[in-house]
């Protein structure tokens, strides 16, 4: 059984180390075959990951997702919180010139008669209005910290109330 495998390789190494150069025909068509034969031993061999190698990169991919996954959220909510406290700002400032614009000594009842009119206060509309969760920003009449008026932010949870995310956000703080 062995021996033909011998005799393949015998014939192998001497058409390796002595090939014929007076007949360039037999040298190309030999050197085309091994090409060939290389070439299918190469798609043999390359067809396609291994089962190990996938399971290493699907786990790999699933402890990085475990790690990163947490502190995107977290950021993604902090963004949200910095975002509402500049639109809490933003619209308190529109409300002090409403007030200076209308020649009134106490502000609006509701935030929606900034955004209408001809000359409105903020542009965009009712969505003007809407806090990063959807919510919507309101005015306290007055405040509760003794101002004249005071612009919240009911957070994610959008209730009175609550921590992290879900903590109120005021102009008063």
């Amino acid at each position: 059984m062995f021996f033909p495998f011998l005799i393949l390789n015998r014939f192998h190494l001497e058409n390796q180390v002595m090939r014929p150069t007076h007949h360039p025909t037999v040298s190309s068509s030999l050197h085309t075959q091994q090409n060939r034969s290389k070439r299918r031993t190469n798609d043999r061999t390359r067809r396609g990951f291994s089962l190990l190698e996938v399971i290493v990169a699907v786990t790999i991919v699933a402890i990085l997702a475990a790690v990163v996954a947490p502190n995107v959220i977290k950021w993604i909510g902090d963004a949200k919180t910095k975002t509402a406290k500049a639109g809490v700002k933003q619209i308190a400032s529109q409300v002090r010139l409403y007030m200076v614009a209308s020649g009134s000594s106490t502000p609006p009842d509701d935030l929606i008669v900034l955004t209408e009119g001809d000359n409105p206060q903020m542009e965009g509309g009712a969505k003007s209005l809407d806090d990063p969760w959807g919510g919507r920003y309101t005015i306290k009449v007055p405040g509760d910290s003794g101002a004249a008026f005071e612009i919240l932010s009911y957070g994610a949870d959008k209730q009175p109330g609550g921590e992290g995310e879900n903590a109120d956000i005021s102009s008063a703080q």
